[in-house]
């Protein structure tokens, strides 16, 4: 996704307000963090399962990509649905 096309582009389910973090600001800023949009990378990212991460490694990531990173809710406001 980029923000020419993704949810960038009108009618795509991402730009709604139940998907916040492809909103405004929100896709802008969670754009620079790191994803993958090659196979390879993603069965390398899949075969990470199979690693076991030490205090180091999981510090090093924290410092990398801080957990208040990613910006937007995860989901819209949803309480009009009746459950």
């Amino acid at each position: 996704m980029t923000k020419d096309s993704g949810a960038d582009s009108e009618g795509d389910f991402r730009r709604s307000a139940y998907v916040p973090r492809f909103e405004g600001g929100a896709l802008e800023a969670n754009l620079a963090i790191p994803g993958t949009d090659r196979v390879t990378y993603l069965e390398q990212n899949v075969a990470s399962v199979d690693l076991t991460l030490t205090a180091d490694d999981l510090a090093a990531l924290e410092a990398a990509v801080p957990r208040d990173a990613v910006v937007g809710a995860r989901y819209g406001d949803m309480s009009h649905i009746d459950a």
